[in-house]
């Protein structure tokens, strides 16, 4: 009678361990959808990341439209110092004062040069950011048709 009472109790025990290793069906379900929740806020996290970061191009341009306004405040600056030099130059030539009107030629003509070189510059500056906004341009359209041709493919499964 004991021998019995104790083959039970080790049924049981051996039952009551597998109820608690083997979960039910319902339990891994919920797991596996656990699981696709933490994965996909994961992968949508990264990808608000990727989305708030700028790309190469983004902050090349970024830079380049901040030396284009220094050359704009720098190409103003040396067009007041080109008017001011040409009103003394003329003031100089009117009153026929001590000052020296080939020194003030010079300095206007290196107020000019400066002028000169700046604008160039801010030209130059300008091209290429217009070249880059072109080239990004196409680069987004380029992603866009890429994007679209890939998800517009139904995908057949491979025979092997």
């Amino acid at each position: 009678m004991v021998e019995i009472y104790q083959d039970r109790r080790r049924a049981e025990c051996s039952r009551s361990t597998l109820d608690s290793t083997v979960p039910p069906p319902y339990s891994l379900r919920l797991q596996r959808e656990l699981r696709y929740n933490r994965e996909q806020n994961t992968l949508r996290h990264n990808f608000t990341q990727c989305e708030r970061e700028r790309s190469e191009d983004e902050l090349k341009l970024l830079a380049l439209e901040r030396m284009k306004e220094e050359l704009e405040k720098r190409e103003l600056e040396h067009q007041n110092i080109v008017s001011q030099m040409r009103q003394r130059v003329t003031g100089c030539l009117e009153t026929s004062d001590e000052c020296s009107h080939e020194d003030l030629l010079q300095l206007r003509s290196l107020a000019e040069h400066r002028l000169a070189a700046t604008t160039k510059e801010k030209g130059l500056i300008s091209e290429e950011i217009v070249r880059l906004k072109s080239l990004s341009s196409q680069t987004n359209e380029l992603k866009k048709i890429n994007y679209e041709t890939s998800f517009n493919h139904p995908i057949t499964p491979s025979l092997n």
